[in-house]
């Protein structure tokens, strides 16, 4: 509260140097924003994290950060989602947990955030403000992405393996120009009927077919 009455003059003069200092020893990125959702105060993870200075963050309006789509998420989030969160999160006055955002910092790579949005109520109940802290989890997303890659390659890999096992099982079963089952599926069907007839006690037949003058389409075209 003592940091948003005083939003009007500069960070460094307004906040006390122990609260900073607390601020600034905290791992995750910390912003406090006054009730127009403009920065009051950034701590020095939230600024390396926007590449800018702590005290050039002061006074920019929250939704004009450079928020991004991340990847599951089709279009700019600058005037979609990044904007959406904050009018949602106002408008409900409650505090939200876990949000998952994309920002383009000061970095050559987007950042991954999870977004924690508590608001800020006076003594007399009145929210006055907010602050919301950022976990970084662009490693995290990092290692997920390349880790659902090699799985998508070993999917790939297995779908592969099983389709020629399956041309390899072809090429043992099949006659390679018509396609029937040749001498050796032939003998392993034969055994395996032959005892279950055995077995069971029913007939077994077997019928040959043969087509007259085949030794003309032989010599016409050949034995292959």
């Amino acid at each position: 509260t003592f940091i948003l009455r005083r939003t009007k003059t500069r960070a460094t003069d307004s906040v006390p140097h122990r609260v900073r200092a607390a601020l600034d020893s905290l791992a995750e990125g910390v912003i406090i924003l006054d009730q127009d959702h403009r920065i009051a105060l950034a701590n020095a993870a939230f600024a390396k994290l926007s590449g800018k200075a702590a005290d050039d963050l002061q006074g920019e309006k929250v939704a004009d950060l450079p928020w991004i789509a991340t990847e599951d998420e089709d279009e700019d989030a600058t005037d979609g989602t990044g904007a959406e969160v904050w009018s949602k999160a106002a408008e409900s006055g409650d505090a939200q947990h876990g949000i998952i955002l994309g920002y383009r910092g000061g970095g050559a790579r987007p950042h991954t955030l999870s977004m924690n949005y508590t608001p800020i109520v006076s003594d007399d109940g009145g929210v006055r403000g907010t602050m919301a802290t950022f976990d970084n989890l662009t490693n995290v997303e990092r290692r997920n992405s390349q880790l659902r890659k090699m799985l998508s390659r070993l999917k790939r890999s297995k779908e592969e393996i099983r389709k020629r096992n399956r041309e390899l099982q072809d090429l043992a079963t099949q006659d390679p120009l018509t396609g029937c089952a040749n001498r050796r599926t032939l003998f392993g069907d034969l055994e395996r009927l032959w005892s279950a007839a055995k077995r069971y006690e029913y007939p077994l037949s077997c019928v040959m077919f043969d087509i007259d003058h085949f030794k003309s389409v032989n010599d016409r075209f050949g034995h292959a």
